[in-house]
């Protein structure tokens, strides 16, 4: 019985990663999203420049913020596999 315990409770905690890592890359695509179409109506005749509404869109670090999604979510289904394999 003690070895399902290891298993399962780090499913459980790849998931709480797993949640957190997603929420965060939603939060900040979600924030330069709004940012930008806002920009993009208030500025459509001054032009989009890094000077006149298109700065802090980082891709680099949303790809960043993606990765840790992805690496998370691949730890939560390792887990939850081991976990089921183990109540079996």
């Amino acid at each position: 019985m003690k070895n399902k315990i290891n298993p399962i409770e780090c499913a459980r905690s790849a998931r709480r990663d797993t949640i957190s890592e997603l929420g965060t890359l939603i939060f900040r695509l979600q924030k330069d999203y709004d940012r930008l179409v806002k920009a993009k109506i208030e500025d459509d005749l001054k032009g989009l420049t890094p000077q006149q509404g298109n700065t802090g869109y980082y891709l680099s670090q949303h790809c960043l913020n993606y990765e840790q999604t992805i690496k998370a979510g691949t730890k939560m289904e390792l887990w939850a596999s081991i976990a089921q394999w183990e109540e079996a």
